[in-house]
């Protein structure tokens, strides 16, 4: 009887296991479970005209397209910026943002006052994920009313203060019909003395400039203006530049002891001077009795040569043995002008300058590179010097 009774106790518990196990996959096959959200939607751009090619143009002429952004996708399209690589393209920005099927235009203006050919681009960023950056290329050519041969500028190089030189270029008509070039009145002309001549009536000229001394020590610079008569183009603008420097000089202006000379180093000091009236160096004294100087040889100064330099050999104590308040050189000459006739050249003691990296840049602050310096000339005592060669720098007085 007990028997009877567990049998049947186990079979009822086997049903009813059986029959949750049956609706709970039932259950599973119906009901999908927890719902996921539907993908949003994607922005497409679509732009019109892709490309913007004017062509030839004169100098002066408005050079102006209009574009059209649309938004081609599903979901609002963000056109975040509209830039340009100069700013001889200038852009202007379109509606942001535009809704599926929308549509926005902009411009793009180039400065036709840059003669030559333009290869530019403007980029339009949006946050559409199959181009975040659409390019717009920018080209052609402006062409010039007056072409100056050789060259659209008039510039004057190895200057001093006293020097007398005449530039000239010419100019010539690229216009369909003749023009009549004159000065425009009023123009302070500074140092420079300036003549427009004809050449052929209407269709070529010569602008001709002499220096007119005292010239200032470093730049002198004009810009001539000229009047062509035409409305599209009325003037042309000629520059004109002039870098003076002083009649002698030392290069490099300073000299430097650096963590690097843990020895007794030598450094090359030049003394440079105008060929038309030569100087000697006649003696070359230190403030401090460890540096040592001694005038080189030099031998003829070829024809033809403006500059001409008597170099000096510099050598200087080891880092360690060297003054925190650095040393001055005096170096004499034979010039007949007094302000000449004794150049000062200091030595400093420093430690290597070193670029700072943003953090994380994957370079350590012994592998940042010094930073150059530009490169300056030393003249005579209480002058403002100009640089001996603006694309020079003074890099060469570390590496030493």
């Amino acid at each position: 009887m007990l028997e009877r009774k567990l049998v049947s106790i186990l079979a009822l518990c086997l049903a009813l296991s059986l029959s949750g196990a049956l609706r709970a996959a039932a259950q599973a096959e119906t009901d999908p479970g927890p719902r996921t959200e539907q993908p949003a939607g994607t922005p497409r751009l679509e732009l019109s005209p892709t490309e913007f090619n004017f062509g030839e143009v004169w100098v002066g002429a408005l050079v102006k397209r209009e574009f059209t952004v649309k938004n081609v996708g599903d979901a609002p399209l963000e056109i975040q910026k509209v830039k340009s690589s100069c700013g001889c393209a200038v852009a202007t920005q379109p509606k942001s943002p535009l809704e599926p099927g929308e549509s926005s235009t902009f411009s793009i203006t180039y400065d036709t006052k840059r003669l030559g050919s333009s290869r530019k681009k403007v980029t339009v960023i949006s946050n559409d994920p199959t181009q975040t950056k659409t390019v717009i290329r920018v080209a052609g050519r402006v062409k010039p009313v007056f072409e100056g041969r050789p060259n659209n500028h008039l510039r004057f190089d190895k200057l001093d203060v006293t020097s007398v030189e005449t530039k000239s270029i010419r100019l010539v008509n690229q216009w369909s019909e003749p023009l009549y070039l004159k000065l425009v009145e009023d123009q302070n002309p500074g140092v420079f003395d300036v003549e427009l001549l004809p050449i052929t009536p209407g269709q070529e000229f010569e602008l001709k400039v002499t220096t007119k001394p005292p010239l200032k020590l470093g730049r002198n610079r004009i810009t001539v203006v000229l009047a062509t008569g035409l409305e599209q183009m009325p003037l042309v603008k000629i520059p004109v530049s002039g870098n003076a420097q002083p009649r002698v000089f030392t290069t490099p202006m300073k000299l430097y002891v650096l963590p690097k000379n843990t020895e007794r180093s030598e450094r090359t000091l030049e003394v440079n001077y105008r060929t038309h009236t030569p100087v000697k160096v006649v003696a070359v004294k230190a403030s401090l009795p460890t540096i040592q100087c001694a005038v080189l040889p030099t031998g003829p100064v070829p024809r033809g040569r403006v500059m001409a330099s008597i170099p000096i050999r510099v050598e200087l104590p080891a880092y360690d043995d060297f003054p925190e308040e650095g040393a001055k050189l005096y170096i004499y000459t034979d010039a007949t002008e007094e302000v000449y006739q004794e150049l000062s050249v200091p030595v400093y003691k420093r430690t290597t300058r070193t670029r700072r990296m943003p953090p994380g840049h994957g370079r350590d602050e012994s592998q940042a590179r010094r930073l150059p310096k530009p490169r300056r000339i030393a003249g005579p005592p209480g002058t403002t010097q100009p640089a001996a060669d603006e694309d020079a720098d003074e890099q060469g007085d570390e590496e030493q």
